[in-house]
């Protein structure tokens, strides 16, 4: 485990992180480095452990601001965590503040449905290692359905002719990440 976090030795104007469709865009700008040799770009899931997801040399002694990006695919659900670390020549380090971009249920998947309204289709951006529930909910809390879409998909289509117009909610239990729902509208029967 590395040590606590000490100051940058070189001018970090920013260091931000936005959702990018199912990925996080890292961005950074330099003011000026002495003696950079690269940034570990670091991911965390608790915001206590991280690890190094990408590497970005640095660009040695510059009075010049530098920007530098890393798009970081497929982060987790729920909150993630980032920051740099920056190496300078002689092996000396220091970490940049932690950057936190959350994904929830909306940010995994899309639904859409096609003209008739007789199927919804669930597209995962993300493909997930272990099976995932999908539960159907009326607008009152009624369960009208249940499935599962098996690891390794990211495409599941619903029957939903049965249904009358009207609010529904789509709710996914992701292994140990939790639940996440959508709601979508049924229009036509």
């Amino acid at each position: 485990r590395d040590a606590e976090p000490a100051a940058l030795p070189i001018g970090l104007l920013t260091f931000t992180g936005r959702k990018y469709e199912a990925d996080v865009q890292l961005d950074w700008l330099t003011e000026t480095e002495e003696n950079n040799a690269y940034f570990s770009v670091q991911h965390s899931v608790d915001g206590r452990e991280f690890y190094e997801i990408g590497r970005k040399d640095g660009a040695g002694t510059t009075s010049d601001p530098n920007a530098y990006h890393h798009l970081h695919e497929q982060p987790r659900l729920g909150k993630n965590y980032y920051r740099l670390k920056q190496f300078d020549f002689d092996g000396s380090f220091g970490y940049s503040d932690i950057v936190i971009v959350d994904f929830d249920a909306k940010d995994i998947v899309q639904i859409s449905a096609n003209l008739t309204m007789d199927y919804i289709y669930l597209e995962f951006y993300e493909i997930f290692d272990k099976d995932l529930e999908i539960e159907l909910f009326d607008a009152v809390g009624r369960k009208m359905g249940q499935a599962t879409l098996a690891a390794g998909e990211n495409f599941y289509q619903w029957d939903t002719r049965f249904l009358v117009s009207g609010t529904y909610m789509v709710r996914l239990k992701i292994s140990e990440e939790g639940y996440f729902s959508r709601k979508f509208v049924k229009t036509r029967n």
